[in-house]
């Protein structure tokens, strides 16, 4: 007599952990994780101490289940300065057979939500002033204008403005030199960053500037 045929299914196999699948942006302060496993994320196990960011920090999380997978939507604290976010694993999560993800890293882009900001302003010589735009990610030299500067004394007759890493420097030519030892440079125009946030306002003085 000959068996020829026959199944049986032993359990308690899974050997494999979940996966880092992916992380994408939501808004400027958002990012969603998928966390994927074959047989089921156990989403009790997921925790914001399990995760770390390269820029900015996290202020809450929440955990929804999709199927056999995980989807964990990453609440940061504040808007960073980076378009490239960089989401890890730095605890330990678990599936429903106890098998766990301890290490990954993705990246989420088009993060950046900080402006530019008015460094500093210094004096060159009694008709000219120096201005640093800094920015984490890049200044846009392009959208920098005469027009987004205004003199508490005097008038721009033109300004020249160059790169200088992420930051921009912005030569202020006065149209001639002023009767004040102070000098007020205001920001009143609209200065951009390659991600579209904008510094429109601003003011901070130069001394020694009496010619």
């Amino acid at each position: 007599n000959t068996l020829t045929t026959g199944t049986k299914t032993v359990s308690g196999m899974d050997g494999v952990g979940p996966a880092f699948s992916s992380v994408s942006r939501v808004d400027d302060t958002t990012v969603q994780v998928t966390l994927a496993d074959g047989v089921d994320v156990d989403e009790t196990t997921i925790a914001a101490s399990d995760f770390s960011l390269s820029a900015g920090s996290i202020s809450s999380i929440s955990v929804a289940e999709s199927g056999t997978d995980a989807t964990v939507t990453i609440n940061l604290a504040a808007t960073v300065d980076t378009d490239s976010l960089d989401v890890s694993i730095t605890g330990s999560i678990a599936d429903g057979d106890g098998d766990t993800l301890t290490s990954g890293t993705k990246s989420a882009t088009g993060m950046d939500g900080v402006a530019p900001t008015f460094s500093s302003v210094s004096r060159v010589d009694s008709t000219t002033v120096q201005v640093t735009l800094a920015d984490g990610e890049d200044v846009d030299e392009a959208s920098v204008a005469a027009s987004d500067f205004s003199l508490s004394t005097g008038s721009i007759s033109s300004i020249s403005v160059a790169e200088s890493g992420t930051d921009a420097t912005v030569t202020i030519n006065l149209a001639a030199a002023v009767d004040t030892d102070s000098l007020d440079v205001s920001i009143v125009g609209s200065v951009a960053d390659t991600s579209g946030n904008t510094l429109a306002t601003g003011t901070k003085s130069v001394s020694g500037m009496d010619g």
